[in-house]
């Protein structure tokens, strides 16, 4: 692998409380070697010199929870996802292009129809095509009545296992249910769930066994409830928890993704991703 010298003009490192000038950045292959003042962090011999000198320079930034495919202010989030594959890779491509362009150099995507998620990660992990790191899940685990139910349905325990094994077994790094409701959920937003407890435990465990963790779309209310409860590794928005949930989330050392941006938009609460009829 190469060696690379960014000659930076202006570094922000996310460590020092304040960006650094002229700066030096050291990467072999895909790690950093060394960062510092230019002065005092000399290029290795032979080294591949970049020169930055002109431009501010600050780590990748991560996307924890998005849709490769999707735009959600185009709303009709679930109609985007229920294209067919070569729509979806089209679009998929020229987004993950933006995001890379953007400064996002990981993105967790949290679900697609025809494991297209998976391709992409592939794809771009060949150099086929250009977009950030993806760490995937596959198809999202989603009720024949619940929010995020596109091409496929999974109910009951063994529907489920079934869904998420079929996901691992394709290679997703970990699994997504959808057990609340949400924006673009036709009429106001349940905080029930769409799961019973055994079926949201079934897709924890699966991931357990294959040594990754599970992921749940909650909003708040009982839904949230159970999935802390029984295990759920990561809560994805959580926008109406409450303290005695997030107490359990933290009791289980699981973690809250919070994804705001959805809710705020000139057109008013989630106007502009309802689902349309």
């Amino acid at each position: 692998m190469s060696i690379r010298a960014i000659r930076c003009g202006t570094l922000f490192d996310a460590v020092a409380t304040t960006p650094l000038r002229d700066a030096m950045v050291v990467v072999d292959g895909n790690r950093i070697a060394a960062v510092g003042p230019a002065k005092s962090t000399p290029a290795p011999p032979g080294a591949e010199a970049v020169d930055l000198t002109n431009r501010f320079v600050m780590p990748g930034l991560v996307d924890c929870h998005s849709h490769a495919s999707i735009v959600p202010g185009l709303g009709d989030q679930l109609g985007q996802l229920c294209r067919g594959p070569v729509p979806q890779a089209l679009a998929a491509t020229a987004n993950l292009r933006t995001d890379l362009a953007s400064g996002t150099t990981t993105m967790r995507i949290m679900g697609e129809e025809h494991f297209l998620d998976i391709d992409l990660r592939d794809t771009i992990d060949a150099g086929v095509i250009a977009g950030p790191r993806l760490l995937v899940a596959g198809r999202g685990l989603a009720a024949n009545n619940g929010h995020g139910r596109a091409l496929a349905s999974y109910d009951g325990v063994d529907e489920v296992r079934r869904g998420a094994r079929e996901n691992l077994r394709r290679g997703a790094n970990h699994v997504k249910i959808f057990v609340t409701g949400g924006v673009s959920s036709p009429g106001a937003m349940s905080t029930s769930s769409a799961y019973t407890r055994e079926e949201i435990r079934a897709a924890v465990e699966e991931a357990h066994r294959a040594g990754t963790y599970a992921a749940a779309h909650a909003h708040g209310g009982a839904g949230l409830g159970l999935a802390a409860v029984e295990g759920v590794a990561t809560i994805e928005h959580g926008v109406l928890v409450a303290e005695e949930d997030v107490v359990v989330v933290v009791e289980r050392r699981g973690g809250l993704i919070g994804i705001f941006s959805i809710f705020i938009h000139a057109a008013g609460f989630g106007a502009v991703d309802r689902q349309r009829p």
